[in-house]
């Protein structure tokens, strides 16, 4: 589902969630177990916060307020996107392209030129929107 909070969600995998069901998630936990993926998080490439300030800032793709994305840090230094109420952390997974977390498949493709992003594009897979920096 989607969080429509600005706190940061963790997000635990449905083993972890078993795991922590004790005995009554008995099975539910050796059938997970079975699986062999049900325990993976979201990859996230190192990130320093020299780069992380090369994307910090305001993305706009059409006039008005709601048509902006915002790209910055949280209290604990993870960078995030947010539209209107909606924040969701964002893991690297290449130089320039981010996942939003609980979105591996979804893509943040950030153009940058010198040493800061000047567009984005968001990526699921085909591009739904793009921005340029305001």
């Amino acid at each position: 589902g989607r969080h429509q909070c600005r706190e940061r969600v963790d997000v635990v995998t449905m083993l972890a969630h078993a795991r922590n069901g004790g005995e009554e998630a008995a099975e539910v936990t050796k059938y997970l177990e079975s699986l062999g993926d049900a325990d993976q998080r979201a990859m996230s490439l190192p990130i320093t916060e020299s780069e992380k300030a090369i994307f910090v800032g305001d993305y706009r793709f059409g006039s008005g307020d709601e048509n902006v994305m915002h790209i910055a840090l949280d209290r604990r230094g993870d960078l995030t996107l947010n539209r209107g109420i909606s924040t969701v952390r964002i893991n690297r997974v290449e130089a320039h392209a981010f996942a939003p977390a609980g979105a591996p498949a979804v893509r943040i493709r950030f153009k940058v030129e010198g040493e800061r992003a000047i567009a984005l594009t968001v990526h699921d897979p085909d591009p739904l929107v793009i921005a340029s920096r305001a």
